[in-house]
């Protein structure tokens, strides 16, 4: 193949990754927000609930809480909670106050899957039995795990909790385990979680009120339910809440950023950097200084970062409570980011390097920041594709090169133009697949 180099102009639109933030609690609803129709995710992850038919906020076992009959709390599958939650190692824990009256089956907490059929549940009976149990294609997957009758009593907080570790089910109940089974996956992929019952589930809708609900992607010991247990209803000291939520892509070279302030906090210690340790650690240079609000502004004249938020970057940030009154304080928070996409291409499809390509191969990319414009170069040699100018423009998102010889390196660059500058991208490369000889009778397909 000649190795010339085939350039092209095009359109795209610009697309983003958020990335995972969480390691061990991926959502955690208070219920205490005071009303409206949000549930908070006071984890900083996202997972923010609506409410629906009208939950009834009253006293909770910590603050205020939320009164289901008939009512729920719909939160979205996320990068967080994940479409796959529950089918290996979690954790589900909450402080339930039920009325046991109404409904036999009464959902405290619903995975729903895709489907419409199948389901993982944690189920309070109006005879006070606890149990977690899946539905796989309408049809219940056994008992799964299931206490005695009169383990939850009516009109008093208790606390629950199931976890799972891909060989056992247990369920606790305050912080003592009182059933275990064998584990049982039931197949199909999470759409939507539920607090109080599914949409359209009446018939198994709960009757009572939930407080400070919790969900870890790992199963926790009988130990760690029981701390858990007992430091549910202690102060939040940290900030929690980062708005943009931690890791998410911000297109924009400026920004606000907002948090929930911690309970005992009068004031805040804000640190903005583009280096974890430096936030982390709370250098000189990244302290935005001491300030009542929950909200600082950054990338603009007057503000942090005046002269804007850079491209290509990830910026990280940190807010400690502050009190004065208080010998505690101040209370460190934990270090959130959120990132910009850079001006030059990037996310190459194939990655760069990879080895073994379809010789017919659809080149795609996602473009840079602010880019409109997108010039492509193609070739066999490192130095044309890396030197040339120039091109022929055309409207599609793709470039096909094809058919590519075969066990053959290419080269391909994009650059993009954001009037009046153009942005010169990387080269990227990749290797088509070995021109084997069948030689083997037995060998079907290479």
């Amino acid at each position: 193949m000649s190795k010339k180099c085939f350039a092209l102009i095009s359109f795209v639109l610009v697309f983003g990754l958020v990335s995972n933030a969480s390691a061990e609690l991926v959502g955690q609803w208070k219920l205490d927000d005071g009303g409206g129709t949000t549930a908070l995710d006071a984890t900083g992850n996202g997972n923010n609930g609506t409410l629906e038919d009208d939950p009834v906020v009253v006293d909770g076992q910590f603050g205020q809480a939320l009164a289901f009959d008939n009512s729920r709390v719909t939160i979205p599958a996320s990068d967080s909670l994940t479409a796959d939650l529950f089918q290996g190692s979690f954790t589900l824990s909450a402080w339930i106050n039920p009325t046991r009256t109404g409904n036999t089956w009464q959902q405290i907490f619903r995975a729903w899957k895709v489907d419409g059929n199948s389901n993982d549940t944690l189920f309070i009976n109006n005879d006070g039995t606890l149990s977690w149990r899946g539905r796989v294609n309408a049809a219940w997957a056994g008992g799964m795990c299931e206490t005695a009758p009169d383990v939850v009593p009516a009109g008093q907080w208790t606390h629950v909790a199931v976890t799972g570790d891909g060989t056992n089910f247990r369920v606790y109940v305050n912080g003592a385990l009182s059933q275990e089974s064998a584990f049982q996956i039931t197949d199909g992929t999470n759409e939507t979680y539920y607090i109080g019952g599914n949409t359209g589930g009446a018939g198994e809708s709960y009757a009572g009120i939930v407080d400070d609900l919790r969900v870890y992607n790992h199963a926790l010991s009988e130990a760690d339910v029981r701390s858990s247990m007992e430091n549910q209803g202690g102060a939040i000291v940290k900030a929690y809440g980062p708005d943009p939520k931690n890791g998410a892509m911000l297109e924009a070279t400026w920004v606000t950023l907002s948090w929930r302030a911690g309970d005992l906090a009068v004031s805040h210690d804000v640190y903005m950097g583009d280096n974890f340790d430096d936030v982390n650690n709370g250098a000189a240079d990244t302290f935005q200084g001491n300030q009542a609000s929950t909200m600082l502004i950054a990338g603009f004249v007057g503000f942090p970062y005046p002269d804007g938020l850079v491209p290509g970057t990830t910026y990280y940030w940190r807010t400690d409570g502050v009190n004065p009154d208080d010998p505690n304080s101040p209370w460190k928070g934990d270090v959130w980011s959120f990132w910009i996409p850079p001006r030059i291409a990037w996310q190459p499809a194939p990655a760069d390097g990879v080895n073994y390509v379809d010789p017919d191969v659809e080149l795609s990319w996602t473009g840079g920041f602010g880019a409109k414009l997108h010039t492509v170069y193609f070739g066999e040699s490192l130095d044309d594709v890396s030197n040339a100018t120039g091109g022929a423009a055309q409207s599609a998102a793709t470039y096909t090169a094809g058919p590519l010889a075969k066990d053959t390196v290419y080269y391909w660059r994009v650059d993009e133009f954001e009037a009046p500058v153009t942005h010169k991208g990387d080269v990227w490369s990749f290797t088509t697949l070995p021109d084997i000889a069948v030689t083997d009778p037995s060998l079907l397909a290479w």
